[in-house]
């Protein structure tokens, strides 16, 4: 089977304790008032390398808007989200990734 194309942005709402890596410093929140389809389909596609996406969202609001939070099905697709991504860069942005505590969302 070929890979599994990510949900459409907003389509999904991902089980709460699946694991999920955070993609910090992605896109400037302060000019966006909504969630990004295009930048969400575009990480989800990127991360579908490493893991099953479930579903790829832009965190807003809170300490860690202009992230992304990407969820996986399994916990090692998440792990190699993190290493893979973490100082790549993107729109000028140097990202940082780390692995979400389970079953926590962003404020």
């Amino acid at each position: 089977a070929g890979p599994v194309a990510p949900v459409a942005a907003g389509d999904y709402a991902p089980p709460p304790d699946c694991p999920k890596a955070l993609l910090a410093n992605c896109f400037d929140a302060s000019k966006l008032d909504a969630r990004d389809a295009a930048i969400e389909t575009e990480f989800g596609r990127e991360c579908s390398k490493f893991g099953r996406v479930l579903d790829a969202e832009c965190v807003l609001r809170g300490d860690d808007a202009g992230a992304l939070l990407v969820s996986f099905t399994a916990v090692e697709g998440a792990k190699k989200c993190c290493v893979a991504m973490h100082g790549r860069y993107f729109d000028g942005k140097c990202i940082q990734a780390e692995l979400w505590p389970e079953g926590r969302r962003p404020a």
